[in-house]
């Protein structure tokens, strides 16, 4: 459980701004059953692009998709009334992408970051939908790491031996992992607009404090892979 507890910033004396930002797991640890449809959805897509992406020239010879499904709660209260109540929910994704060899692949030198293509994925458990994003983004994503491998190509090819002869990409036994969960339950909606409210009434005492807020935000997240 991480906790940034309170940051007060110094104003001028007729305005103080407080601003207290709470980040917290909730108090249960269980966990929710594994995702399957999402996990299935990864897999499937990973095995077509693997098959699909393996009959193109250049081939990619890595790709992988991690995914955070975060869930993200804010309220905002001032003088011990509600100012906002926000809930929101999002999956994004990143699609790892190396085309050529663990010699020399599209990350090199400067071309690192075309290995990575990211985007959001629907929260609804749509597998059609989760699986039409995941083939754009991979298919997009093969597409810049073997434009940049070319270029990769052309410059060693022209250029001075390099000093660094290192490969691009380290050859190592693989790892199988299949781990998934989705985001555990935040707290209550109506706990944060509650705590918000009793902290920010707390500042009506001090006649001296013409203006104050109370910020608390939750962020809980799983991470797919």
């Amino acid at each position: 459980m991480n906790r940034k507890l309170a940051n007060l910033l110094g104003t001028p004396p007729s305005i103080v701004l407080l601003l207290f930002s709470l980040f917290c797991a909730p108090a249960s640890t269980a966990q929710n059953k594994p995702n399957d449809i999402l996990l299935a959805a990864m897999q499937q897509e990973l095995q077509r692009a693997t098959t699909e992406l393996g009959k193109a020239t250049p081939a990619p010879y890595f790709l992988s998709y991690e995914v955070q499904d975060q869930n993200y709660a804010m309220v905002v209260a001032s003088d011990g009334g509600l100012v906002t109540s926000l809930r929101t929910r999002r999956r994004s994704v990143d699609v790892i992408t190396h085309v050529g060899s663990p010699a020399l692949d599209n990350t090199h030198e400067e071309s690192r970051t075309s290995a990575i293509q990211s985007g959001a994925l629907a929260t609804d458990d749509d597998p059609d939908a989760i699986s039409r994003e995941l083939w754009r983004l991979t298919y997009q994503g093969y597409r810049d790491a073997a434009k940049a491998y070319l270029n990769v190509k052309t410059k060693t090819t022209v250029n001075a031996k390099e000093e660094d002869t290192s490969p691009d990409f380290s050859l190592e036994k693989p790892e199988v992992h299949l781990d998934y969960r989705a985001p555990a339950s935040q707290a209550e909606q109506v706990k944060l607009e509650e705590l918000a409210r009793k902290y920010s009434e707390q500042f009506r005492k001090y006649p001296l404090i013409y203006k104050s807020v109370v910020l608390l935000t939750s962020n809980v997240g799983q991470t797919g892979e």
